[in-house]
């Protein structure tokens, strides 16, 4: 197509569309002090939103939302499905990289003072789609529908129940009744997939309604008229370096989905709890925080303290008065923000590091160890991978069923005392010594 039939078919769009308009009103946007690659995290966050949701219509394909098919759909999906197991990976790590992104653009805002008068509502819609990315994320967790997001869903809706006033009855609506099941798992998906997609996009396009009838803030240093100096627009600087944001998120989120894909848990066993049970990383503070309270005062850590930490982000740019916009003039408020930042990362970091220990499984002790399962004939009660029998439980995944190496060792010298009513013989009736039981606790570990 040469240049006067592209210029003709630009018209002729232009005409019904009003393209021109359009390019105007999204690349000629005025940035006073100029674009600045410190712009960048909302961008990027709504890169993310858009690649979540790609990768999310494609898992559809495959995804089945029953007890009896979604794990094993998720398998499907990645071991059989062309890419699948990338797919995943992408949309997984999508999730981490949304929280990550999602804190970086809210610190930003704060510390630029972006957040204060006149745009208290491009503010307020901005943490509402926060609180959407955060329903993303554990709504998500449930859908493999293995053991450790089965078991980890039991302890959020606990955790919900303790709400005063309306806790009991919003933990029965999530669960469907009183305990978790097929009615869990379809309304998880029904608000992961239908509700909150819904729900963000309302929310996202009025931020953006508001971020452009407010304009850009600007820098925090430089006077009215300083600032509009040196204004410059989107187009072609900030354009730029959105883009290339985008693509080293892109980047970042194609490495870890190809070099560390998620792993495929055991499948939900409700008869069954694994001995460590914990949240994905992003609420891990949250989980640690509980452990302080006694159970007579556990509502203060899930409800008295989120529900203050929640309102004092609501209301700051109606109780922060302060019109300078300067970090350093903002002392007290830049210390109590990135206090309550760090003292998140600190619980964070110590429910991570008081998780139970993990094993890599030594080659020659895993295979002394399937040289005794073979031995005892073990396959006659368990099934591995399809082969062996049913009595028992099917050892398939067990690396990936979350339990930990002692829990592993003490079922082995006396299966009873973890699994109540087991009628597995233990190490004595067996004969095994403790370098037996290690054996074969380091063969479970490879498992998967």
């Amino acid at each position: 197509m040469n240049r006067r039939k592209r210029s003709l078919l630009y018209r002729w769009l232009d005409e019904r569309l009003a393209l021109s308009a359009l390019a105007d009103f999204f690349l000629n946007e005025p940035m006073p002090g100029g674009p600045s690659p410190w712009y960048v995290f909302g961008s990027s966050l709504f890169f993310i939103l858009l690649m979540q949701v790609l990768t999310g219509v494609m898992m559809l394909f495959y995804y089945a939302p029953t007890m009896d098919h979604a794990w094993e759909s998720i398998r499907y999906m990645m071991e059989e499905v062309p890419f699948g197991s990338f797919i995943r990976g992408l949309h997984h790590w999508g999730a981490s990289a949304m929280i990550v992104m999602a804190l970086l653009h809210v610190s930003q805002v704060f510390v630029w003072g972006a957040n204060k008068r006149p745009r208290e509502l491009t503010w307020l819609a901005g943490l509402t789609a926060l609180g959407c990315v955060l329903g993303f994320a554990w709504t998500g967790y449930l859908l493999p529908w293995d053991q450790l997001s089965y078991w980890g869903t039991i302890v959020g809706t606990e955790i919900i129940g303790t709400v005063p006033v309306v806790g009991p009855a919003v933990a029965t609506f999530l669960k469907g009744g009183g305990s978790i099941g097929a009615q869990t798992l379809s309304r998880f998906y029904a608000i992961h997939i239908w509700i909150l997609p819904a729900l963000i996009f309302t929310v996202v396009l009025i931020h953006l309604y508001l971020f452009r009838r407010q304009g850009v803030a600007g820098p925090f240093k430089g006077t009215p008229e300083q600032l509009e100096k040196t204004k410059g627009f989107f187009f072609p600087r900030q354009f730029f370096y959105d883009v290339v944001a985008a693509l080293l998120v892109f980047v970042v989120l194609v490495l870890l989905a190809t070099l560390h894909p998620p792993e495929l848990r055991s499948p939900a066993n409700p008869s069954l709890a694994p001995a460590h049970v914990a949240p994905e990383w992003y609420f891990l503070f949250l989980y640690q925080l509980l452990k302080y309270f006694p159970q007579d005062w556990i509502f203060v850590g899930t409800t008295v303290i989120p529900g203050l930490l929640a309102l004092a982000l609501i209301g700051l740019p109606f109780y922060d008065r302060n019109p300078n916009r300067h970090p350093a003039r903002r002392k007290f408020a830049m210390c109590v923000f990135f206090g309550t930042l760090g003292i998140m990362a600190l619980l964070t970091w110590l429910a991570i590091a008081s998780a139970p220990e993990t094993l890599k499984p030594d080659p020659s002790l895993a295979a002394k160890g399937r040289e005794i399962y073979e031995a005892h004939h073990c396959a006659s009660c368990h099934a591995i991978h399809g082969e062996g029998g049913d009595i028992g439980p099917d050892l398939s995944y067990e690396a990936l069923a979350g339990r930990s190496p002692e829990w592993f060792r003490q079922h082995f010298r006396n299966p009873a005392s973890v699994v109540q009513g087991s009628i597995m013989p233990g190490a004595r009736e067996l004969g095994l010594s403790e370098q037996d039981i290690e054996a074969l606790t380091h063969f479970m570990f490879t498992l998967k």
